[in-house]
């Protein structure tokens, strides 16, 4: 009797969803093979059945074998993943949209990409280890003395120890670091932490990558992190940051004091964050302790004494930024995480910013910002005249000098194109 193909059970077939109800699968549209429920047998529809002892099975049966079989079941195994992924398991699908069980399956899914791609990674890691085992040449001692004496030979001259140039200094830094056996002993230069600073801040990875490649020697991670939290963040005004600036003050010109204040607004994610230095918990809004009153009482008054609201969390950062008119003074002076600003909360912070720089020696001549409501109602609380605030004077000035208000020019020209191509404003006027 011809054999075509034998499977354990019929709802191996069934599950192929293949099946009409004569019992006569169907692929690309055509007739190709029934099943009989008896023998567990796979046949093509014109199966002559019986044959001699020489051959298994018949011409019909023959043609095809078993990539009928597979093809079918490989069609449905495709089609199950994508009607499986379109289930409300995209990644565009917020959570709160999604029962629990979209939930488990989309958590599923992602462990299965995380396992996927940390399975590609090692195996490229191990093919990149082994090119570099076949490939790689070393560096015998021989040549690793060549290229230590023709670093010394570049090295500048004694007289110029006290160069600026960085070149040399970088030069002179990497001779030290290869010079030496441990790299940890090395005391590097203030322009080469700016500078490892300053890459690690473009990309982290990035500079991992060329620290480890052996190329060049760098500093650690660790040792910028120390550089990076020399004075610690917190909310408002902070005797740290008034010492850096009292000593940046006693090393510049009287000129180069001229100060303006930029304030800008910056959209963070909301979140909490446990501080372990200090056991606060950072994230809620803090405008300085006036404001923080003024809101806690405002929210008292409209939801009742009963009802004791907390204090909402920040979804931006309003930061005070001092640029030097002539130099290339920037300097981020305080950051207060806010929500739905109004003219009457910048205020005092305002002023509590132009009083520290007044007693640091500094000259505020403007403040800067960008055409926001808050920033416009924040001007106009400056004088009681109405028409335009342009001006006030400085209180905590001996000279009792002016300080100019002046909008963001950037922001100005992006306002007037927008309003140029709104269709719905008519700025055009008929001859």
């Amino acid at each position: 009797m011809c054999v075509y193909y034998t499977v354990s059970s019929s709802d191996a077939l069934r599950t192929l969803g293949a099946r009409n109800e004569h019992g006569v699968l169907t692929y690309i549209g055509d007739k190709v093979a029934s099943f009989d429920d008896i023998n567990c047998t796979i046949r093509h529809v014109d199966c002559t059945l019986l044959l001699d002892n020489s051959t298994l099975c018949c011409s019909h049966c023959k043609l095809y074998q078993r990539n009928t079989l597979n093809r079918l079941l490989y069609r449905f195994n495709n089609e199950s993943k994508s009607k499986s992924n379109k289930e409300n398991t995209s990644s565009h699908i917020n959570y709160r949209f999604m029962d629990s069980d979209s939930k488990d399956l989309r958590m599923k899914k992602l462990q299965l990409e995380v396992q996927t791609k940390n399975k590609k990674l090692k195996r490229l890691e191990s093919v990149l280890q082994q090119c570099i085992r076949e490939e790689s040449i070393p560096v015998d001692d021989t040549l690793h003395s060549d290229l230590l004496t023709i670093m010394n030979q570049h090295v500048p001259s004694p007289g110029n120890d006290q160069t600026k140039d960085f070149k040399e200094i970088f030069w002179k830094q990497q001779l030290q670091a290869f010079a030496k056996k441990n790299p940890k002993s090395i005391r590097w230069h203030p322009l080469v932490v700016k500078w490892c600073l300053y890459l690690h801040h473009k990309s982290s990875g990035a500079y991992e990558t060329l620290r480890n490649s052996g190329v060049v020697c760098l500093p650690s991670g660790r040792t910028l992190r120390d550089y990076r939290h020399f004075a610690p963040v917190t909310a408002g005004l902070s005797s740290a940051t008034d010492k850096q600036l009292r000593d940046l003050a006693q090393e510049t010109s009287p000129l180069a004091k001229h100060v303006v204040v930029l304030i800008d607004e910056m959209y963070v994610r909301g979140g909490l964050v446990f501080n372990k230095s200090t056991g606060a918990i950072i994230g809620f809004v803090d405008l300085g302790d006036l404001n923080n009153h003024f809101v806690d009482l405002e929210n008292l008054l409209s939801k009742g004494a009963s009802k004791r609201p907390l204090r909402p969390l920040a979804k931006t950062l309003l930061v005070f930024m001092i640029r030097g008119v002539v130099t290339n003074l920037i300097f981020p002076y305080a950051l207060y995480p806010a929500t739905s600003l109004r003219g009457c909360d910048i205020f005092p912070l305002l002023w509590d910013v132009i009083e520290r720089l007044t007693r640091n020696h500094f000259r505020v001549l403007a403040v800067t910002c960008d055409g926001a409501t808050c920033n416009r109602s924040m001007f106009r609380l400056h004088s009681t005249a109405g028409g335009v605030v342009y001006k006030t004077r400085n209180v905590y000035s001996a000279e009792n000098e002016y300080i100019y208000f002046i909008s963001d020019p950037p922001h100005l020209i992006k306002t007037i194109r927008n309003c140029f191509a709104n269709s719905k404003r008519a700025l055009w006027v008929s001859k």
